[in-house]
């Protein structure tokens, strides 16, 4: 029976997952600014895209010292400085182009919390792997990790996204 349990309890934790990071999605494309929903959904998504191929790109190309070895062996610090770099880039490029109505330095504000919580989902999801002994999550998208790879980044910064909008925005 312990078995059975410990077998299944990756699956129930990535479906719980799931069901948070659509919560927070649906919260931020309806609850925040409906007029402007679908704008700031493509602001939290392309940050968390950017900063992703910011810090993989940033690392092949500058990383030398390992963020965490143990947790995650080809994450770097140079890799991480470039996603944050890569996300704010981005925010402020969805910010000229469709929400020039936000003030810049609350994009460039929430682009670097999103990043920040984003790469921390990156690393949360490398732990759970880790825990029960899983190098991919699934093997849907091959070379990628799996599935859950795709929107590790995009879970835990969900919330993060919301809230600081939802209560700071200026």
């Amino acid at each position: 029976m312990e078995n059975i349990f410990w077998s299944t309890m990756p699956s129930i934790l990535l479906y719980f997952y799931i069901i948070l990071f659509f919560s927070f999605a649906i919260l931020i494309r309806f609850d925040l600014t409906p007029r402007k929903g679908g704008y700031l959904v493509l602001l939290w998504l392309v940050i968390n895209w950017a900063g992703d191929s910011f810090a993989y790109f940033g690392g092949k190309l500058f990383g030398a010292h390992k963020l965490s070895p143990k947790l995650s062996p080809k994450k770097t610090i140079e890799g991480t400085v470039s996603g944050i770099l890569g996300g704010i880039f981005a925010g402020i490029l969805i910010q000229i182009l469709f929400l020039n109505n936000l003030n810049m330095w609350f994009i460039i504000l929430i682009s670097l919390l999103t990043q920040i919580s984003g790469q921390m989902g990156d690393l949360f999801e490398s732990l759970i792997k880790r825990f029960f002994g899983v190098k991919d999550s699934s093997n849907l998208i091959p070379g990628h990790g799996g599935m859950f790879d795709r929107i590790d980044s995009l879970i835990l910064s969900a919330p993060i996204f919301y809230y600081f909008f939802k209560f700071l925005r200026f």
